[in-house]
Parts: C-alpha cells; sequence; structure tokens
C-alpha cells in the first residue's frame, strides 16, 4: 500500500531498534577492557542524563564518544548486532517500509555509519537517512563527530525536519520532546 502526500519520520535508536547504538559499541568497544563495566554504565548515564535534557546534545556525544575507543571493526559488529535487534513492528511492516521508501526518513542524532546499513533492509534510500557523521583517524578509529551537522546541535531533528520543507501530511515516530528546565529534548 502506497500512501502518497503522506510523510514518515522516524527516531532510529530506541525506535526502528531496541536499543541505543553508541550503548551496544561500547559494550563491543570496550569487550576486553578491565573496566568495561564502569565505562559502559557511565556511557549510558551520559545518554540517559542527555535524553532528559540536562546536557547539551553535542556534549552528550562528545562525552560518549571519548569514552568509547571504537573503530570502524567494531562499526561493523554492532551493525550485525543492530539487525538482530530490530523492533518487532518495523519488522511486520518491512513491506510498507518498502512500498513508501521516498516518503520516509530517518532522522536521528545517531550515525550514519550505523544506520544506513541497518535501514538499508527496508529499502530506504541513502538520501532519506539524516544523522550525524563521525570523524576517524588514520587508523580508523572515531576521534569525534562532525560538529557542523545540525543533528549535533539543540533542536536540530525540528531544524532538519523543517529544512525538509515537506508538503503534506506529516508523521512522526520516536523519542517525544521532554522538557527539562528551559531545554526541550528531540522534536
Amino acid at each position: 500500500m502506497q500512501v502518497k502526500d503522506k510523510f514518515f519520520i522516524i527516531d532510529f535508536d530506541s525506535t526502528i531498534t531496541q536499543v541505543e547504538a553508541l550503548d551496544e559499541l561500547a559494550s563491543i568497544a570496550l569487550k576486553n577492557n578491565p573496566g568495561k563495566s564502569e565505562i559502559v554504565d557511565e556511557i549510558k548515564k551520559i545518554t540517559s542524563i542527555g535524553m532528559e535534557g540536562k546536557i547539551s546534545i553535542r556534549e552528550s556525544l562528545a562525552r560518549r564518544i571519548g569514552l568509547l575507543k571504537a573503530n570502524k571493526s567494531h562499526i561493523a559488529q554492532l551493525i550485525k548486532l543492530l539487525q538482530k535487534k530490530i523492533t518487532p513492528s518495523f519488522l511486520r511492516n518491512r513491506h510498507f517500509f518498502q512500498a513508501n521508501a521516498n516518503n520516509i526518513f530517518i532522522i536521528s542524532n545517531g550515525f550514519m555509519e550505523i544506520i544506513v546499513p541497518v535501514v538499508k533492509k527496508f529499502g530506504l534510500p541513502e538520501k532519506n537517512v539524516l544523522a550525524n557523521r563521525f570523524v576517524f583517524d588514520g587508523n580508523g578509529n572515531i576521534i569525534g563527530f562532525d560538529e557542523q551537522n545540525i543533528l549535533s546541535r539543540e533542536n536540530g531533528k525540528a531544524e532538519m525536519l523543517k529544512s525538509l520543507n515537506l508538503k503534506g501530511e506529516i508523521y512522526v515516530m520516536g523519542t517525544a520532546t521532554q522538557t527539562t528546565g528551559s531545554r526541550k529534548r528531540d522534536w
């Protein structure tokens, strides 16, 4: 069933997948680190306080990436894991996603290098995935993220959605707006 003049904006972490990708990447990258448990717990804590709006998106990303010590080989392992952690409702509705791929956009504070390989099984074009990008050193280690990307800023998802200038009905699925103090999160 193809739907015209309707657009579906979907978050990735804990929406398309059942988990937070950076949390899972930390578990993979730190597998042999004796302090793994404490570091993974700290990354999960940063994820949580970021989602609550207690720290900025940019600070959350920088702090978590600083603790990860991950590289491209860890991303490959993560993609395999995430493909097994897709939310059941998305799997059940794969045909809908394939039939409406041009009207579906993934807007995420996550990372293209992770998201694109996972959602391609739904037939979504890469151009419809809007997310941050990692910065790698010459050895393939993650050393940061593109700080110029609109999705690395506060209200980046809302700004990105506006920039698409979509004409028609828009349905947003994923992390709801949360307000903590004067900060608002996500949409």
